[in-house]
């Protein structure tokens, strides 16, 4: 602040104040969303709120089971988890471990500076266990050395949990990699990931098995 007169062409010394405003809630974190899912965990993120009105402290998430394919344990029960927020970043990451296999999840996160704001929400789905196939894969027209050039396979249909299971993939994989294989298009690129992540190799889909 300067003061000044009318008969004087000059303004007075400045005196300076600093004056912080108070602090509220922030709002809701911009987004939440999935980017993984296993059997016994799934990965979060979520934006920064478009509005923190303080100084942003941590955030609150809270996840509650809703629903298992194993109804005589739901629902587990898990604590509030407070991630601390050291700066302000656009996205934050978070991995939520120790879940069921085949269960929906309920998860919110919450922003907090002074007080807490309001929770963003999202459903999660955990994938179900899968299953041994000991057992489930013959093989005829073989011996131990080799098998005919047009063998016949047996499926067995999945004992555990085979409600959760539409069918499965008979996926060839050559001993040889000079060995020219048939291109195999998966749609899902869920499941595409998934093949190479497992296989590592080429391979190729011989055949899909309906449960």
């Amino acid at each position: 602040v300067q003061a000044r007169n009318s008969e004087v062409a000059e303004d007075g010394e400045m005196s300076t104040v600093v004056v912080t405003t108070k602090e509220r809630a922030p709002t809701a974190p911009d987004y939440v969303k999935i980017t993984s899912q296993a059997e016994t965990s799934i990965a979060i993120e979520w934006g920064l709120p478009n509005f923190l009105n303080g100084v942003l402290r941590s955030f609150l998430v809270n996840i509650e089971e809703t629903d298992s394919v194993n109804v005589t344990d739901c629902c587990q029960y898990f604590p509030i988890q407070e991630v601390a927020a050291r700066y302000e970043q656009a996205s934050y990451k978070l991995e939520l471990n120790n879940l069921r296999p085949a269960s929906t999840y309920a998860i919110s996160i919450a922003a907090k500076t002074v007080t807490l704001g309001p929770a963003v929400s999202i459903t999660a789905h955990t994938r179900p266990q899968v299953p041994s196939m000991e057992g489930m894969l013959q093989v005829t027209d073989s011996s131990n050395q080799a098998i005919s050039s047009k063998p016949t396979v047996i499926v067995h249909t999945v004992s555990v949990n085979k409600d959760l299971f539409a069918g499965c993939l008979l996926v060839v994989i050559p001993q040889s990699t000079s060995v020219e294989v048939e291109q195999t298009l998966v749609y899902r690129e869920w499941l595409s990931q998934e093949l190479e992540h497992q296989i590592n190799g080429t391979s190729y889909i011989a055949a899909e098995h309906n449960q």
